[in-house]
């Protein structure tokens, strides 16, 4: 509960400092995706009724122990760090439920992923998803969700990949093929 506090207390000096007003897409302080990740989680839980306050506190305090206990493959991830400088306009967008335990293990480490190779927080974004999966970020979905996390991966606008609940081999497995085909 200690984490969950002082995670509190820097969330929202964080939020303070970029703007409390601000959509969570539109953190612009300098951090990395999972310091983001952490301050939209904080975010979701000030600006939501009481059982999505506490799913996004539960996600929270469930964060730094997935990031810790995943372990990385480092073959895929150099050949992640020599592709990212060829591709300029690589976005990510992941749908996650703060509510679901595959979000919980699966987001912090591909978060752990992206910040291992570099990649630019600026050009991720985490929309969460209600549990009747009817809702992202608090507003009506306009396409369907079957299931989270989903995370899709673009060049541009052009979308290039996806990963949808579970990698099929690790996260940075499965990023670099994405990026390899």
């Amino acid at each position: 509960m200690k984490l969950v506090n002082v995670s509190l207390t820097v969330g929202m000096i964080l939020l303070w400092l970029g703007g409390c007003k601000s959509k969570e897409n539109s953190i612009s302080l300098n951090m990395n995706n999972l310091e983001k990740l952490k301050a939209q989680l904080i975010q979701h839980s000030y600006s939501q009724d009481s059982s999505a306050k506490t799913e996004a506190l539960s996600f929270l305090e469930k964060v730094d122990p997935t990031i810790q206990g995943y372990s990385m493959d480092m073959n895929a991830i150099n050949g992640l760090k020599e592709k990212l400088p060829a591709i300029s306009n690589l976005g990510i967008k992941i749908y996650g439920g703060n509510w679901c335990s595959d979000t919980h293990e699966g987001v912090p480490a591909l978060l752990k992923v992206l910040d291992n190779i570099g990649f630019d927080p600026k050009h991720m974004e985490y929309h969460y998803v209600s549990r009747d999966k009817s809702q992202v970020d608090g507003t009506p979905a306009t396409f369907k969700i079957n299931s989270v996390p989903w995370v899709l991966i673009y060049n541009g606008d052009k979308l290039i990949g996806e990963i949808v609940e579970f990698p099929r081999t690790t996260w940075e497995g499965d990023l670099l093929k994405i990026l390899n085909n």
